[in-house]
């Protein structure tokens, strides 16, 4: 899971579509990578296309002249649009110090969090990320299993391309040493490849998953 600044470019004509448009929602994907704006979870995991919204960066219901604006609209999952819905605490810092949201298109969200690779978890480093993280539920449970899923293949594709040369060498010399060494590779694979498919076995929502209450 990876978040980027999303590159913003102007077009007079998609606008004068309006923000329904399914025309505006292609473009908006393509421009956020298919990935949610916020979460940065990709749309294969959340029912693709159909399932994701365009979202109001600055909501339409305080912003009304920038409604139709492709500057103020960004591809997102419903769940992260939900929960964000019309709220705007405050306009964003440059320190990222108060309750806000950092503009996607000027800000790479990497920078606002630290993954735990180990549980999958994500904490904020700055007064802004703490509130998303609060707002947008950023620590619910399908994310987290998302998150998990994600570093584990990552060490898989990992070993998978460091173990090739490593098992041709290992073959060549032949000594106990050696099949040791290749016993533990192999070993090391099946732990991998075991958390994997268990992580994908889970259920990716539960009802209360998708409708926390407020504090």
């Amino acid at each position: 899971m990876k978040w980027t600044v999303i590159q913003k470019t102007e077009n007079a004509q998609l606008e004068s579509f309006g923000y329904q448009d399914p025309r505006v929602k292609a473009f908006l994907r393509k421009e956020g990578r298919l990935r949610c704006v916020y979460c940065a979870v990709h749309e294969n995991a959340l029912g693709g296309f159909q399932a994701f919204h365009v979202e109001h960066y600055r909501p339409k219901s305080r912003f009304k002249d920038l409604e139709h604006k492709l500057s103020n609209l960004f591809y997102a999952c419903p769940i992260c649009n939900r929960f964000k819905s019309n709220d705007w605490p405050d306009e964003p810092h440059e320190e990222y110090s108060n309750c806000s949201y950092p503009d996607p298109s000027k800000v790479d969200y990497t920078v606002l969090f630290e993954l735990n690779q180990e549980d999958g978890f994500i904490e904020g480093l700055y007064p802004a990320s703490k509130y998303i993280i609060e707002r947008l539920y950023f620590n619910r449970p399908q994310l987290i299993l998302e998150r998990r899923q994600y570093f584990i293949s990552q060490k898989l594709s990992t070993l998978t391309g460091n173990s090739r040369i490593q098992i041709q060498e290992l073959k060549k010399r032949g000594d106990q040493q050696g099949r040791q060494l290749l016993a533990k590779l192999a070993e090391t694979a099946i732990k991998l490849n075991e958390l994997f498919i268990k992580a994908n076995s889970v259920p990716l929502y539960e009802a209360s998953d998708v409708s926390r209450k407020r504090k």
